[in-house]
């Protein structure tokens, strides 16, 4: 439930605007300010069947312009590049202080180099 969410929460981010203004605004309430179906029919003065059934609608939609467009993929693929040419350059950091072959860090800083012009394609 709560990975569901965090996707929703995501494709939201990526395609919320091509949504209407009701679903807009109830999958705000419900990813960003983390409120219940009910809180949410409450507040908007609908039913919590509606919520539900607005939310579902909703995703659907979002999984559909995932599927064409694929941003959200491409951003967590990007995530994770970035994130490991982090971790290579920390790694190499910590060789230089420690007085690593220089053959070695060379090889490194050649991988990374390549990672980040990947990225960059």
């Amino acid at each position: 439930m709560f990975d569901k969410k965090i996707k929703l929460g995501t494709m939201f981010e990526f395609y919320g605007q091509l949504l209407t203004e009701k679903q807009q605004e109830i999958l705000e309430d419900y990813c960003i300010l983390d409120l219940s179906f009910g809180e949410i029919s409450e507040e908007l003065g609908i039913s919590r069947q509606a919520v539900y059934d607005t939310i579902k609608r909703a995703e659907k939609q979002l999984d559909q312009y995932e599927d064409k467009l694929g941003m959200a993929a491409r951003f967590e693929q990007r995530e994770k590049a970035i994130r490991h040419l982090v971790d290579g350059m920390r790694e190499i950091d910590v060789k230089i202080s420690e007085e690593a072959e220089a053959s070695e860090l060379h090889e490194r800083i050649s991988e990374l180099i390549r990672e980040a012009s990947d990225i960059l394609e």
